[in-house]
């Protein structure tokens, strides 16, 4: 019998994916996806249920961008409804805004953070957005203090947590990704474009595949030797394509746990829990991300893992990375096989930065 031929076949119906699968479809090549999940979306996954409650299967994801052609182009495929992310974290018993703010200064100091906010505007200027490290390297004692009360009080817990490590033994960027703003504001973002999708997450990637053949449930190693095809784009772990040659990429899992409650179980859509003496890292109340005012919602929330729940992130150690470039090495020398997503290449990718990624890769493809 004669295998069934694709021009591609795409491994994985994340926005890595789906994006690649839109592209290529819409020039009216013949596309396969295949999912290993029941559901598309990856980690984006999203649903509202009966009830109209809506569940975000994997944890929160809100998008923000900068990007004026990764905006354009999602904006395809969804209209927005505009958001703007806060997240709070329990610290001493009290939920202060994050990233850490003038907000968050006042609630951990009272009357002493005059003297820490003249200080940081001297310092910084008001409005301005520093990394936890401006201040733990600064040659102000009191400035010093101060950052190391924020790392202990903000960062360490959480980072522990979250990826299993002291933060000394990651890479200088996962701390960097969360900065201290030297102002009230307390949206978690500063992108000039932050949205939810109108109707959800899913139904983009749902749009993005309309052209596209689809198999879900699915390893993708069992059938790929029952196809015929020109192209393969990988956006599941690279170290498994390669049957872990160089050894295990050590990715940090995640699990998520749904809860129902009384809405509303908590005052914002996220609210951090740094203590280590908590094993969650972030508990969502999903119906404030569209402004749901339901008698009952879904909470849900997150465990870090080594070993139960779904990769999430690859760890940014020397040695991980070490070995996430033998893999990105070895894949250069393949022909027609490209890797692409956060599990693919090794990197701790945002929404937009994914999408860019994988127009970025049409476009070399299209060369």
């Amino acid at each position: 019998m004669e295998k069934e031929y694709f021009d591609f076949v795409i491994v994985g119906a994340g926005f890595a994916g789906s994006v690649m699968a839109e592209r290529l479809s819409s020039e009216g090549k013949k596309v396969l996806v295949i999912e290993k999940r029941r559901t598309l979306g990856g980690n984006c996954a999203d649903y509202f249920n009966i009830d109209k409650n809506y569940i975000q299967i994997f944890g929160p994801h809100i998008f923000h961008t900068n990007i004026e052609e990764v905006w354009s182009y999602l904006s395809k495929f969804t209209t927005w409804m505009d958001y703007r992310h806060k997240v709070l974290s329990l610290v001493d018993g009290k939920e202060i805004p994050v990233p850490f703010n003038l907000h968050s200064l006042e609630a951990l100091y009272g009357e002493k953070s005059k003297m820490y906010k003249d200080k940081l505007i001297k310092e910084f200027g008001m409005g301005s957005r520093v990394s936890i490290f401006a201040l733990l390297e600064n040659k102000n004692l009191d400035l010093k203090n101060l950052g190391k009360l924020i790392y202990k009080k903000i960062f360490y817990g959480y980072s522990k947590k979250q990826w299993g490590k002291e933060s000394n033994k990651l890479d200088k960027s996962v701390l960097e990704r969360v900065p201290v703003n030297i102002s009230y504001e307390n949206n978690y973002f500063g992108d000039k474009y932050q949205s939810m999708p109108s109707k959800g997450f899913t139904k983009i990637i749902e749009k993005m595949l309309k052209n596209s053949e689809i198999i879900l449930n699915t390893d993708y190693k069992k059938i790929l030797p029952n196809l015929n095809y020109k192209v393969l784009i990988i956006t599941s772990p690279i170290d498994a394509f390669f049957d872990y040659r160089f050894g295990k990429i050590k990715y940090r899992k995640a699990y998520f746990l749904q809860e129902k409650k009384l809405f509303p179980s908590q005052d914002n859509s996220v609210i951090n829990y740094p203590s280590t003496k908590i094993k969650f890292t972030r508990v969502t109340e999903c119906n404030h991300f569209y402004g749901i005012k339901n008698k009952e919602s879904y909470i849900v929330k997150e465990f870090p893992s080594w070993k139960k729940g779904e990769n999430a992130w690859p760890i940014q150690t020397a040695e991980n990375l070490s070995i996430i470039e033998k893999y990105t090495t070895e894949a250069k020398n393949l022909m027609n096989v490209f890797f692409i997503g956060r599990l693919a290449e090794g990197k701790y990718f945002n929404i937009d930065q994914t999408i860019k990624s994988a127009l970025d890769l049409y476009k070399k493809i299209q060369d």
